[in-house]
């Protein structure tokens, strides 16, 4: 997504040390990125960079912002490129240093100069902030590709630094207005530390898969058509898209959230937010709509609406997004509900936000799909059975399952699907995210490996989507991969419980913890805890690990801060008094 420069024309350029590299893609190919970073801490990525993806014929513009506290901006980025049959890559390298004595530069590496033609436009090597531009073309009759797809040898172009880059247009980002917002930035983690589970978890899948996101892609970098599937994603979370802008222009601008949360906390019970989150339609998460409900029910609903957002997405099997509710989904809608029996499927998945110009209701379907799926990997939402006992270790010291180190846990068939209501929520909510561990980089499989299920909601999301992608149809295949595979039931499946982690892992017997039921507080005031926590982090996951500890670090760092400020303040002042008592005694 292009940004607008930060710097509006009142400000001085001189105060901003960024750099803007517009790339213009000459060829027929679309450019993907394969790896990028920041040198030294110079530099924040805003929003949508560094660019995943570089369209063919396109020329749009990266941008490494100044981060101000540290002063000037340096980084890299490294994009794949198909030349016939292989693959090269392209690195750049480019600075605005704030050093007086330093100067701005670009530098373009190809790992196949006969056949990537990259080269550096005349720029200023001075002023501020930095702007660029690269040509890049691909010669299909030059000589063959270097790598396969991974950085190869690669020969340096630099150009002379001259007055002709100029400033790009750029679009505005999405407002930061609003008291609320900062609680569905889910994952921008510069503004605010989020952790994206769910969406890290369907990027990877992606990258896997044959329906591939550059192999770059982070969340913080997603575009706009990329966005249309985690719209899909989050719909489940939010299925009147409260938590959206209705912006023609815009797919992914967050809304203050208040309608969200009056709907959440107040909300009649047939809403559709209250319906899926502990209503009739909890299967939408891979969860029992109540305490004792029989696996088998809940299997055939989760069933049912992948079956009807599956045939959707693939745009081939009989569903349209024109078709009324009441064609496949009359069992949750009447004439009386919002959405009505008469509404479409578009209607219900765009709800209060239809304005959108480039919508595309098949991605938001599959990503529909993904949730569900990733989500009955989660050890809150369901009890399976561990297909390799013996990688796992045990229970830490807050007795939480954990895993061998290099491991993770392999899960197979469903043993018990949990019931939300009633349940432990600091322990759903942990397992629901980091699980104590770092943020996973997507193209990196292992870094999924403390999240327990993350991997196996990876590789049953990635073939479901290369289904999708091949256009198998429901009955050929998907139907009954989903149906064993995904959400297949154990011989001794039981009714739906209100446990989290509370079973041996390693057995596959089901057992009632010795705890007991929850009490009614932890049914209602520890319930509403949780899903609050659930709201602030569109299940993108701050555990009890971190979120407990969080708060008191950020209250303790903001004293401190506070202290600071006041004795910096104190000090400063009797300074200029010393100062003034001098200057008067000196005369």
């Amino acid at each position: 997504m292009a940004l607008q420069h930060k710097m509006d024309d009142g400000v001085h350029a001189d105060s901003d040390f960024s750099c803007y590299i517009t790339i213009r893609n000459l060829s027929d190919k679309d450019f993907g990125l394969y790896d990028f970073g920041i040198v030294d801490g110079y530099g924040v990525w805003p929003v949508g960079q560094p660019l995943n993806t570089i369209e063919a014929h396109t020329e749009p513009t990266l941008q490494l912002e100044d981060p101000k506290y540290v002063g000037g901006s340096e980084g890299w980025v490294i994009y794949q490129v198909p030349v016939g049959d292989e693959t090269a890559t392209f690195k750049l390298e480019f600075s605005d240093p704030q050093l007086p004595w330093s100067s701005n530069y670009l530098t373009a590496e190809s790992s196949n100069p006969g056949a990537l033609v990259v080269s550096v436009q005349p720029y200023q090597s001075s002023g501020h902030p930095f702007y660029a531009i690269v040509n890049v073309t691909v010669n299909v009759n030059g000589s063959k590709a270097a790598s396969n797809g991974k950085p190869g040898p690669i020969t340096s172009t630099r150009a002379r630094p001259s007055s002709v880059a100029k400033r790009p247009e750029l679009r505005p980002p999405p407002s930061s207005d609003g008291p609320a917002r900062i609680k569905y930035d889910i994952g921008f983690d510069f503004i605010v530390s989020k952790s994206p589970v769910h969406e890290s978890i369907a990027i990877a899948a992606f990258i896997q898969s044959k329906k591939p996101m550059p192999v770059g892609t982070t969340y913080n970098n997603l575009n706009d058509k990329q966005w249309e599937y985690m719209r899909g994603l989050v719909w489940n979370d939010d299925p009147s898209c409260y938590l959206f802008e209705d912006y023609s222009d815009d797919n992914h601008h967050f809304s203050n959230g208040i309608q969200w949360f009056n709907d959440f906390e107040r909300g009649p019970p047939d809403c559709m937010i209250q319906r899926s989150h502990h209503g009739d339609l909890q299967f939408l998460h891979g969860m029992a709509a109540t305490d004792g409900e029989e696996p088998k029910e809940t299997q055939r609903k989760m069933l049912k609406w992948l079956e009807v957002m599956y045939k959707l997405a693939c745009g081939n099997q009989g569903v349209s997004e024109q078709d009324q509710l009441k064609q496949h989904l009359e069992e949750w809608f009447t004439d009386t509900t919002e959405p009505s029996s008469q509404s479409t499927l578009r209607d219900m998945l765009l709800a209060s936000t239809p304005f959108y110009n480039h919508v595309d209701i098949q991605r938001r379907a599959l990503g529909l799909c993904l949730h569900i799926i990733a989500d009955s990997y989660a050890v809150g939402h369901t009890q399976r059975c561990l297909k390799n006992p013996d990688s796992y270790q045990g229970r830490d010291d807050d007795g939480r399952m954990i895993f061998k180190s290099g491991t993770y846990g392999d899960w197979g068939a469903v043993k018990v699907f949990h019931c939300y209501s009633g349940q432990d929520t600091d322990r759903h909510s942990y397992y629901d995210g980091l699980e104590g561990g770092s943020l996973p980089i997507p193209k990196n499989l292992e870094s999924f490996n403390s999240i327990i299920g993350a991997r196996s909601a990876i590789e049953v999301s990635t073939r479901l989507i290369n289904f999708c992608a091949d256009g198998i149809n429901w009955g050929d295949g998907v139907e009954a991969f989903l149906a064993t595979e995904v959400i297949g039931l154990a011989e001794n499946a039981q009714p739906a419980n209100t446990e989290v982690d509370e079973s041996d892992p390693v057995s596959c017997n089901v057992t009632k913890s010795a705890s007991g039921s929850a009490s009614e507080f932890t049914r209602n005031s520890a319930y509403r805890i949780g899903l609050q926590r659930k709201l602030e982090n569109l299940e993108a996951g701050v555990g009890v690990g971190t979120s407990d500890r969080r708060p008191i670090r950020k209250s303790l760092g903001f004293v401190v801060f506070l202290v600071a400020l006041l004795l910096v303040v104190i000090i400063f002042s009797t300074l200029v008094t010393c100062y003034v008592w001098i200057q008067r005694h000196l005369h």
